[in-house]
């Protein structure tokens, strides 16, 4: 199935807290769109691995994402290595994505930031017709970088006012990742009491500086360009006042 988006994230959970209300919108919008995990996050202080997988599906299905697939890369050595290139060219040119969903590049978590460098590395190697690896060469139109814990001044923002209540159901799918009552497990940095509440913050703010409820940033490398710019504009939900 060729995707016209598909969202990668070095660990279950990622996309979902960053980007799952933009992976709900434009499934409502009718997009083809998949989910791509580098790792089963296997470091992670709390939860197992088999549970991470459980709480993935689940995320999946809350989202109601067609595909989501796990790469099989070892969480903690997500650097450009030619193995880890070649599994996510692999993961390319099976499922042919037009657009990439991806973290930018400077975030508190050293996995984010190497994901975006061998994701963009791999998204080159794809198209290369000589590139030793399995699948034709595919190589999607561009990336969008979705920021994680550090926000400095986006590109453009998402409207996800319509998608807040799925995103945050498809983060409640992952119960051993966050705050529960009573529970004796080691406390991370996600999971601090106020960590969910204070992501609902950041999404609102972003919705306030485009004037909707909520928003999600994104990044781009390079210039985005249109033929048509009252289209574009009038895409937008209008800022009101």
């Amino acid at each position: 199935m060729a995707l016209d988006v598909l969202a990668i994230g070095a660990h279950p959970d990622d996309v979902e807290l960053f980007c799952g209300g933009t992976i709900s919108c434009l499934v409502r919008k009718e997009y083809a769109v998949g989910i791509a995990d580098l790792t089963v996050g296997e470091l992670s202080t709390r939860g197992t691995t088999k549970r991470r997988l459980e709480e993935a599906e689940a995320a999946r299905q809350a989202l109601t994402v067609p595909i989501r697939v796990n790469v099989g890369l070892k969480d903690g050595e997500l650097d450009a290595s030619k193995s880890n290139i070649k599994k996510v060219v692999e993961t390319l040119r099976i499922h042919r994505p037009r657009w990439l969903l991806c973290p930018w590049n400077s975030d508190r978590h050293p996995d984010h930031e190497d994901t975006y460098h061998l994701v963009r590395k791999a998204t080159f190697q794809a198209g290369l017709v000589k590139f030793p690896a399995e699948g034709t060469p595919f190589r999607p139109d561009g990336i969008l970088y979705y920021p994680c814990l550090w926000v400095t001044s986006p590109s453009f923002i998402v409207d996800i006012s319509k998608d807040m209540e799925r995103k945050y159901r498809a983060i409640h799918c992952y119960q051993s990742q966050f705050f529960k009552s009573g529970a004796d497990d080691a406390e991370t940095y996600i999971s601090r009491p106020k960590f969910l509440e204070d992501l609902k913050t950041r999404d609102r703010f972003w919705g306030s500086q485009i004037g909707t409820e909520a928003g999600e940033p994104w990044m781009v490398e390079r210039p985005l360009g249109t033929s048509n710019p009252i289209a574009l504009i009038e895409s937008l939900q209008p800022r009101k006042g």
